[in-house]
């Protein structure tokens, strides 16, 4: 013979009492960030600059004095492209042929999205500088100053990017 098992009713007093004992449960659970590596006591992240920068941006554990980290980041851009292609009747492959061996005109392209593959933190100066002239070999006689300008996004480019489109949106309010 099975036993049946029958709900019971939970009273409010109780229901009170169950949510009380969850919420101390998650809130001594919760997962606090850890600034310092090294310290016994974590603690929580500093409130944003007046800048929008938390203090510490772009740097290792928050000190200034740190060297800061370069991060490449490898994406692909996706397109949609469209092309039209005269075939005979009932030979729809010929026409996907002429696309794949790159005979048929552009009809039209669209960008879609692009999509982060990879990303991982540089060594220095020395693989930044390797790389570019590997990835961009018609402009390996350029001095350093210049590489680095064209192909490093710095601290001071993002802030002059936060600026403008500071000064954009005031704009549009207006």
């Amino acid at each position: 013979m099975k036993k049946k098992t029958v709900a019971k009713k939970v009273t409010k007093k109780a229901a009170k009492s169950i949510a009380k004992k969850a919420a101390s449960f998650w809130n001594s659970h919760q997962t606090p960030v850890i600034k310092e590596w090294g310290t016994t006591k974590p603690t929580w992240p500093a409130p944003f600059t007046k800048d929008g920068y938390e203090p510490g941006y772009g740097t290792q554990s928050g000190d200034p004095e740190k060297k800061k980290e370069w991060v490449l980041v490898e994406t692909i851009s996706t397109f949609r492209n469209r092309y039209v292609v005269e075939v005979p009747p009932g030979k729809l492959e010929w026409a996907c042929d002429t696309v794949v061996m790159n005979e048929a005109k552009e009809f039209s392209q669209k960008y879609l999205d692009e999509t982060i593959v990879s990303h991982r933190v540089l060594s220095g100066e020395a693989e930044y500088l390797q790389m570019f002239d590997e990835d961009n070999d018609y402009l390996a006689a350029w001095g350093k100053e210049r590489k680095f300008e064209i192909g490093l996004t710095s601290d001071e480019d993002l802030k002059k990017i936060d600026a403008d489109n500071e000064t954009k949106r005031a704009v549009k309010i207006k």
